[in-house]
């Protein structure tokens, strides 16, 4: 049965697959049919697939539905190689909240996967392709890769280090926004006794335990949270950041960004802001400033991180080789976004005129000026261009049709090797056995 329906749909993605600058369509690709379809195409490895949805809960359950079609043709991908990259609100100044560790962890393993290029397809909503991200310079530094000397057979590439000062570690996981405790009991904790170093590292489903001979690391082991006892060895791990706002706010450019953006926000709203208003946030933001020069950093931390880091680089430029782009209900993600873009650019330019910001809502996203404009009908203008800041996948117009494909031209410039846009009919549903015809 599973040999039948990957063989069927491995037909379909063969038909499904356009030549440059050809479009194909498929009608009634619906219900399940959409994640056995995208299973054969990620099974293809002709790069990292980002199935794009109108918001976090479809892209979750696309990647619950994905997984359960990938188990029942048989297919085995890597560990992690099936990710989901959330998108998250934008918050004022004074009423910042930090970002759950949930959060920051699904986006730091889904951006150092896509840099190592062991990501294999991505699920986000639409508005996460867009959100600006640290870039990839900073992000590549917020990693740390260690393996154990003992019975090394294996070179683990990717800088990998079995060589590193206790210190120097310790600093490093400080850096990362680590806390010390007596012992590891969850995720962003570490502990030292003697030469061993105890970590629950972000991205790791499990602490584990480096047994250190001088500045060697002789032996990683995984432990127990709950006995605090090893369990197995582990050939290395990799140690994502807990928190990249020290990192952020500690290169130089980051409080002269800071200042820019607070100055470029007081001309523009000067005699717009109440008095008492604008007076409070410049003694909040040049309190904070202070502290944050001296080395200490704020509850807001975060929010002034995001503020000062924030690239034109999105999710897609993490990407190593041009990422496939499919676009599942574009009708629904063109209303979610133009919905979502308008409140959210009302509501920052609220909390700008109110003093409980100096951000704007071009300082979180990229968002072409239509939610869901037509370069994909021009793709050889948008080579040219070489940039995803004028425009992205259009809406194809429904002729009942459920499915139409653009591939667009190989370059170097390219943002997406290949486009698909997606419309069921009906309600998704857990995936279930389907048949095809045997006339």
């Amino acid at each position: 049965m599973a040999r039948a329906l990957a063989e069927y749909f491995g037909n379909l993605l063969r038909i499904s697959s356009p030549k440059a600058g050809e479009i194909v369509a498929i009608e009634d690709l619906s219900g399940s049919a959409v994640y056995f379809w995208l299973a054969s195409l990620v099974q293809q490895g002709r790069g990292p697939v980002f199935l794009v949805t109108e918001n976090n809960e479809q892209a979750e359950a696309s990647q619950a539905y994905f997984q359960s079609a990938i188990k029942t043709l048989g297919i085995e991908l890597p560990e992690g190689a099936s990710l989901f990259y959330p998108d998250f609100e934008p918050s004022s100044l004074f009423g910042y909240e930090p970002l759950s560790a949930e959060l920051k962890e699904q986006m730091s393993r889904t951006q150092q996967a896509l840099l190592a290029n062991t990501a294999r397809v991505v699920f986000l909503p639409y508005k996460a392709l867009f959100r600006r991200t640290l870039g990839q310079e900073l992000v590549r530094g917020s990693r740390l890769h260690l393996a154990g000397s003992k019975g090394k057979q294996e070179d683990h590439g990717d800088g990998a280090l079995c060589v590193i000062e206790l210190e120097e570690l310790c600093e490093r996981l400080v850096d990362f926004g680590y806390e010390y405790h007596e012992i590891v009991a969850a995720k962003g904790q570490f502990a030292r006794r003697g030469g061993i170093v105890d970590v629950f590292p972000y991205g790791s489903y499990y602490p584990v335990r480096l047994d250190f001979f001088g500045d060697e690391i002789e032996e990683i082991r995984s432990i127990d949270p709950m006995t605090q006892r090893s369990i197995r060895p582990v050939d290395d791990v990799v140690i994502l950041p807990a928190s990249t706002a020290n990192r952020v706010l500690r290169q130089p450019w980051a409080r002269s960004s800071l200042e820019g953006q607070f100055a470029a926000f007081a001309r523009e709203m000067r005699g717009r802001v109440p008095e008492g208003a604008l007076s409070t946030l410049v003694r909040t933001v040049e309190a904070d400033m202070a502290a944050i020069a001296e080395g200490q950093y704020p509850p807001r931390a975060g929010f002034y991180a995001e503020a000062a880091g924030m690239r034109d680089e999105t999710v897609v430029s993490f990407a190593s080789v041009p990422p496939i782009l499919v676009f599942l209900e574009p009708a629904l993600i063109e209303n979610e976004a133009r919905s979502y873009r308008h409140f959210w650019e009302a509501r920052i330019a609220e909390w700008r005129a109110s003093g409980l910001t100096f951000t704007d809502f071009s300082d979180y996203y990229r968002f072409p000026r239509e939610p869901l404009p037509s370069w994909l009908e021009e793709a050889a203008s948008f080579l040219a261009r070489g940039s995803c800041g004028s425009g992205f996948p259009a809406q194809l117009a429904d002729r009942g049709v459920r499915y139409r494909a653009r591939a667009l031209l190989q370059g170097r410039t390219e943002l997406a090797r290949m486009v698909c846009c997606l419309r069921r009919t009906g309600e998704p549903a857990a995936p279930t056995l389907l048949y095809p015809s045997s006339r």
